[in-house]
Parts: C-alpha cells; structure tokens; sequence
C-alpha cells in the first residue's frame, strides 16, 4: 500500500545535503527533510531535481514511510507546480530542449532500471533521471552563474573549466568503461 500526499512548498530557495540528510527550505522560511540513509538513490535524483527547480514553486510528496505522515517536517519527492516553469520556453516537451549531444545516452530517462552487479536501479546511474548527460548538466540548472572567462595576452578568451561537449570522463556503471569521445562526438 503506498499511500502519500502532495502538499504546495512555495518558492525552492535553497539547498543543504549532508552524509545523511537532505534539507530544502522554502523562501517562507519552512525547512523539510529527506533521509539519505533510508532512500539512498531516490535522494540523489529528489536532490537533482530540486538543484533543477531552484527559484520555482514546487510541491513536496510525504509518503507514509516518512515519520508517520508528519508533512511539516519530512519529505520524499518533490516537483514543480506546473510544468512550465521546466521549460522556459513554449514548447510542450523538454526533451525538445535538450541537445542531441547533451542528452544521456546510457537511458530514455523514464521507468529505467538497470542491472549491474546485482544491484537493481530505480533510475540511470550516468544521469540520475534528468536525460541530461552530467558534464552538461550545467547549462540546464536555473540560477546557475557563468564560469568566469579569463582573458590572454593577444585578447582571446580561455575557460577554465573542462569544455561542455568533452565527455571523455563520462562513465556508464554496468559498461565496459569510458565513452570513446571521438566515436560519441562524431569527430
């Protein structure tokens, strides 16, 4: 029996994960908590995806695992209040949105499971749900600030940073090992 209740948050103004707990608070000043330990990789896409919905409204599911329904304290999921505020542009599909190359490629990003080691997943390790690939990631999180640009001798201009498109570090768990880049950016 999987009972639980979506109750409105309010505006997602920040973030703060632990070892163990995932805090959210609200710009009303109310505060929930998710268990890290009990959850584990559920709390890593709730945390994801609320990275994503910073500056959004957004709802708060409790389940019935969560200290006996107590929705003013614990949380186990959250989404935004309308899809919307996702995409800012018109469009109804977000993967629309997305890049070709900047999407996952290891999952469809829905209902995926999978298998390694014998340990069953309940969304892509590489991506944790978004689609999105994680060295991209970046450009997809609202409110985030631009990587500064330093600037050379003859005035061109370097980032510092790893570029976007390099996805030579990405890893698939369950693969045979890393992403051959020349194969997956098409060069």
């Amino acid at each position: 029996m999987n009972k639980f209740v979506w109750n409105d948050f309010g505006v997602l103004q920040s973030i703060d994960a632990n070892d163990s707990t995932l805090y959210i608070t609200s710009r009303s000043g109310k505060t929930l908590k998710m268990s890290k330990r009990k959850y584990k990789q559920q709390a890593l896409l709730v945390e994801h995806k609320a990275k994503m919905l910073l500056g959004a409204e957004v709802t708060v599911r409790t389940s019935q695992n969560t200290f006996f329904w107590s929705t003013s304290e614990w949380f186990s999921d959250i989404k935004p209040l309308s899809a919307e505020q996702i995409a800012p542009s018109s469009t109804s599909s977000a993967d629309t949105l997305i890049s070709e190359k900047d999407k996952c490629i290891s999952c469809e990003g829905k209902g995926f499971y999978l298998y390694c080691g014998g340990t069953k997943k309940q969304v892509c390790s590489t991506c944790s749900g978004t689609r999105v690939r994680p060295e991209a990631s970046q450009k997809y999180i609202k409110n985030t600030p631009k990587s500064p640009q330093r600037t050379l001798s003859n005035n061109a201009s370097v980032n510092p940073t790893t570029y976007q498109n390099d996805y030579s570090t990405s890893y698939v768990e369950g693969d045979l090992g890393h992403i051959n880049t020349k194969f997956w950016n098409g060069r």
